[in-house]
């Protein structure tokens, strides 16, 4: 298992509990999200992975979903990610909440203005969708 295999976190280095956050996840089984949330889900776009180098990932096939404003996931042909070749550093940081955790930073790269993610949680042994992409609904009328 890599060392970037997670769940990161960008509201880790301030004050988590915000209704917005930017969330990076690493799976062992290749693959990963990157999710966005303004108090739910707003979109999410999911990649495959390779660990290209120490310090290099490459991201490909990747799809990217948004939600509709009925918490239904429309593909959309922009990507935040897309397919790129992204070099990274972790070192242990400060968290207000967390204490010391351990930070991925994006070298060279933001996603929505953001390049440093903290550890959140180990992830599942296989791919999961972000919290909130799970069941579609319907409309309310």
């Amino acid at each position: 298992m890599s060392e970037i295999t997670g769940i990161w976190s960008a509201d880790l280095q301030y004050s988590p509990g915000a209704a917005a956050d930017d969330m990076l996840a690493f799976f062992p089984d290749s693959r990963g999200y990157y999710a966005q949330y303004n108090w739910a889900l707003c979109g999410y776009e999911t990649f495959n992975y390779r660990i290209a180098s120490e310090g290099a990932i490459q991201l490909t096939g990747n799809r990217a979903f948004y939600n509709d404003g009925y918490d239904n996931f429309a593909e959309e042909e922009d990507l935040l990610v897309g397919q790129k070749f992204l070099t990274y550093r972790i070192a242990d940081g400060t968290s207000p909440v967390m204490g010391t955790i351990p930070f991925l930073e994006l070298l060279g790269f933001t996603i929505n203005h953001q390049s440093r993610f903290g550890f959140g949680r180990a992830s599942p042994d296989t791919f999961e969708l972000p919290h909130g992409a799970e069941s579609p609904k319907k409309p309310k009328i």
